[in-house]
């Protein structure tokens, strides 16, 4: 389902996307058709109409964020603190982390559990710990053994 507003409907374009979003919640709604999950690009004003609806109509929706954007917002964070003292480190890590980011997403497949132990072995994986015996799910990185890398491993702790 979608919406199409023209902007003099809201005070600003900014609350044009939570409004297209109720109105879009309230039809499918009133035609009987339940929503399980709304996906959206971690707009709090969206979250904000979702929690009022489930609330309202006694749903249980859950908000989603969609791939693209979460890692957009990842990136954007590891760029930031590089600028910093102290995460200077991290800068030749970023392009790695952000493709390794894309592969947990692609190879859980669907498996939250699986999903946050990939997730998880990023900051050991820049440590040069490939191994995970703590896991249930993910116990090692699937690559080949890796040669000396250029741009460092980085300390355990730091």
């Amino acid at each position: 389902n979608f919406c199409i507003l023209p902007k003099l409907v809201a005070k600003s374009s900014a609350m044009l996307e939570p409004l297209a979003a109720k109105i879009c919640l309230d039809d499918l709604h009133e035609k009987g058709l339940k929503v399980t999950h709304f996906v959206t690009d971690r707009c709090a004003s969206i979250r904000k109409v979702v929690e009022d609806f489930n609330k309202a109509y006694g749903t249980s929706i859950k908000v989603c964020y969609d791939i693209w954007h979460y890692i957009r917002v990842v990136k954007r964070d590891l760029l930031k603190f590089s600028k910093l003292k102290q995460g200077m480190c991290i800068k030749p890590w970023i392009k790695s982390i952000v493709t390794m980011l894309w592969s947990c997403l692609q190879r859980c497949r669907g498996d939250e559990q699986n999903l946050k132990e990939r997730h998880g072995s990023i900051p050991k994986h820049i440590q040069d710990i490939h191994s995970f015996p703590e896991n249930k799910s993910f116990k090692s990185c699937e690559h080949p053994e890796l040669l000396e890398q250029e741009k460092g491993y980085l300390e355990v702790d730091s």
